[in-house]
């Protein structure tokens, strides 16, 4: 069978997997670290240049540290003489534009915002700040280096948050106006605290975030003059940082990581999945083709040749490829011994159906009639061969002894015993004088040759047609019952020892009336003791209402309905137990049947329920009794004018023959009177309809009549 999810598959989507998750892991982890050495350097070099600010602003040993301070004091105090409040102060939304807000500015103070080719048209005082303010830059463009910023500059906010002035590293970069990147005075800051920062680190220092940009300041105070005088905040140094370019850089990093990972994840599956096909699934593939070749031989029972398995490995594969081999050869031994046995049981099983075939030969006929007596058995053993029996037989011209057991076990060690135990029943019955001699000396047999320790339980009984009775002797078994027209009666007598354990044991022989229409239904406790899958025991209850149920009809009939209602009560659960029964009805002398209704199909009734009764009787008799049913009744039913017809049939066993005696309510008409006597011998045209018929049933009866008494026709018919 062609795999749906072949091994390989697996190998590569678990390393694909692998590979994903560690290279996820990776880039995860590069991330997390790229992202905190990007902080700790941001936090290095604003720490470096903010330490290099606080010192060269607070008093250091460079002399020039003066003239930063000095001159940015005179910048200031500059910027606001020259500043007019109502004139200038203006903020950028006064502005269409930033460059319209920029310029004012530049032309409010030129110096600061011309070109060095102007100098000549500065004032001293111009020229001087002008110079400065070169100083300036180049110190802002060395902080910008060392802090790796997007921008360094000076500035200061007053009180009402104004820009005084602003001096930025790239104010003469080359490569930009001089109005584009940076702040002029009048312009509004939003202040905000900056997530890349730590106060921690310079208590004095603070941050704001705006417009992707973050920007770090600390103040410049005034160098005192005298131990009395207190420095002042003069200016402010702002360090700014581009948010979008770092995160770019690192997104750039991480992307190109990403890359170096997925082609080094490839490389790895790629190697990997050969690596796994020529360690594992190679030699998997071998041990699959090696257990499909031995499926195939095992199919075409072709197991005589060996399949070697070419496994090169010296691993737990070649481990598993010698267990192959040896599974292989233990296959071949065992279906080696599976045929044996096969054809072992085959001949075993054929044994078998002949011992059951001379099991069921050994016992009487299923079904018996005579005048006296009507006989149904049914058997069905739980395996091949059983232990339940049945037997039945006369021992003189007015007795009928009838008898049923059941053997402890299964098989055929219980089938050998119950074979000797039916002939040791039958030859003591024949010979011993009463029925309790005959199964004491049973008993005793039984016991001093019972190495086996086998037994049986049996009901014995003998009919005593001239006494109408039953003498019995109840040895262990079931009770059976007897069935007639006043009802269903259990014979609830003495339950003595089973046969073959106890020696000269006092058996109790008991007797009960047995009248001419009853019956007798014995049967095995496997009826009785039969369970369902709820392990529910079929029951004498079950038992009991059957045969109330089927009174009245024929005993060939009981039995059916007995195995039917059996069959649905265990629903196909396994039969473990032998199932037997045996019913003797007692024969009637008559048989009397009563219609209240004009129907032909009441003849099919009468003629089956005929058949059944005497089907003992001659084949002549009975041909000619079904004839003459058929003849009379139909006719009386074509003929009679009443809707409301009553007839009654009567039959009566002869010692020679048959008579039938047909009642009914209807008016007086002889059929025989005035009937033309030609039948078969010579066929007349002439004979009226009807006329035939009755000529078939003179031809048949011995003698007939008819007669009408208070109000009913009479017809008698012996045959």
């Amino acid at each position: 069978m062609k795999a749906k999810f072949p091994i390989l598959s697996k190998v590569i989507i678990l390393g694909i997997g692998v590979s994903i998750l560690t290279a996820g892991t990776a880039i995860t982890l590069t991330y997390f670290n790229q992202k905190n050495n990007a902080e700790n350097n941001l936090h290095s070099n604003i720490d470096y240049t903010l330490d290099a600010v606080d010192y060269i602003f607070s008093g250091g040993t460079n002399d020039n540290n003066y003239i930063y301070n000095d001159y940015l004091t005179n910048l200031r105090n500059y910027i606001e003489t020259t500043f007019d409040a109502d004139t200038d102060k203006r903020s950028q939304s006064d502005f269409d534009t930033f460059q319209e807000f920029a310029q004012f500015y530049a032309e409010k103070y030129p110096w600061m915002y011309q070109r060095d080719s102007r100098m000549g048209f500065l004032t001293k005082e111009e020229a001087d700040f002008k110079v400065g303010l070169y100083s300036l830059i180049n110190l802002l463009n060395n902080f910008q280096t060392t802090s790796a910023s997007q921008s360094v500059f000076f500035s200061y906010i007053n009180n009402n948050n104004e820009m005084v002035f602003l001096v930025d590293s790239r104010m003469y970069d080359s490569n930009r106006g001089p109005n584009d990147y940076y702040h002029v005075p009048g312009y509004s800051y939003q202040i905000q605290e900056s997530d890349y920062f730590d106060d921690s680190h310079h208590k004095n220092h603070r941050g704001y975030i705006l417009d992707g940009y973050m920007t770090m300041f600390t103040p410049i105070y005034s160098i005192p003059l005298n131990e009395n005088e207190q420095p002042k905040i003069i200016a402010s140094l702002y360090i700014q940082y581009d948010l979008g370019a770092i995160n770019s850089n690192l997104q750039e990093t991480l992307r190109n990581e990403s890359i170096i990972l997925g082609f080094s994840s490839l490389a790895l599956i790629g190697i990997y999945t050969i690596f796994s096909y020529l360690l594992f699934v190679r030699n998997i593939n071998k041990l699959s083709k090696s257990s499909i070749e031995i499926e195939r031989k095992l199919n075409d029972k072709n197991m005589n040749e060996i399949i070697e398995i070419p496994m090169r490995s010296h691993d737990e594969m070649a481990g598993l490829a010698q267990s192959f081999l040896n599974m292989e050869k233990a296959i071949i031994n065992y279906v080696d011994i599976i045929h044996a046995e096969a054809q072992e049981k085959e001949r075993t099983n054929a044994e078998l159906s002949i011992a059951s075939k001379i099991q069921l030969d050994s016992l009487p006929a299923d079904s018996f009639v005579d005048k006296n007596i009507n006989i149904k058995t049914y058997i069905k053993a739980a395996k091949e061969v059983g232990g339940d029996f049945y037997d039945y037989f006369y021992l003189d011209d007015h007795r009928l002894a009838v008898l049923i057991s059941d053997v402890s076990g299964k098989g055929i060690p219980a089938s050998l015993f119950m074979m000797r135990n039916k002939e040791l029943l039958k030859s003591s019955l024949m010979s011993c004088a009463s029925l309790k001699d005959a199964i004491k000396n049973v008993n005793d047999m039984l016991t001093k040759n019972n190495n086996e320790l086998l037994f049986l339980t049996s009901f014995i009984g003998i009919i005593d047609f001239n006494k109408n009775e039953i003498r019995y002797i109840n040895a262990g078994h079931e009770k059976p019952y007897i069935v007639g027209p006043n009802g269903v009666y259990k014979l609830d007598g003495e339950s003595n020892i089973v046969l073959g354990i106890e020696e000269n044991y006092p058996f109790i022989e008991e007797s009960h009336p047995f009248n001419k229409g009853e019956y007798i239904f014995m049967f095995t406790d496997g009826l009785n003791e039969s369970i369902n899958h709820e392990f529910e025991e079929f029951g004498y209850q079950r038992i009991e209402q059957i045969l109330e149920q089927n009174q009245g009809i024929s005993i060939d009939n009981v039995i059916s309905n007995m195995n039917k209602t059996l069959n649905e009560f265990v629903s196909g659960e396994e039969q473990f137990d032998d199932v037997t029964i045996l019913i003797a009805k007692y024969q009637d002398d008559e048989l009397k049947l009563h219609y209240e209704k004009k129907d032909y199909e009441i003849i099919t009734d009468i003629v089956d329920k005929f058949n059944q009764s005497y089907s003992y009787l001659d084949d002549k008799i009975k041909a000619s009794g079904g004839i003459v049913i058929d003849e009379l009744i139909n006719n009386l039913i074509s003929y009679e004018e009443r809707e409301d017809l009553i007839i009654d049939i009567k039959f009566q066993a002869l010692n020679d023959g048959l008579k039938i005696t047909i009642i009914s309510n209807g008016g007086d008409y002889n059929p025989f009177a005035n009937h033309k006597e030609k039948y078969l011998k010579e066929f007349d045209s002439e004979i009226a309809e009807g006329g035939f018929g009755l000529s078939i049933v003179k031809e048949f009866a011995k003698s007939y009549s008819y007669k009408y008494e208070n109000k009913h026709s009479i017809i008698e018919i012996i045959l």
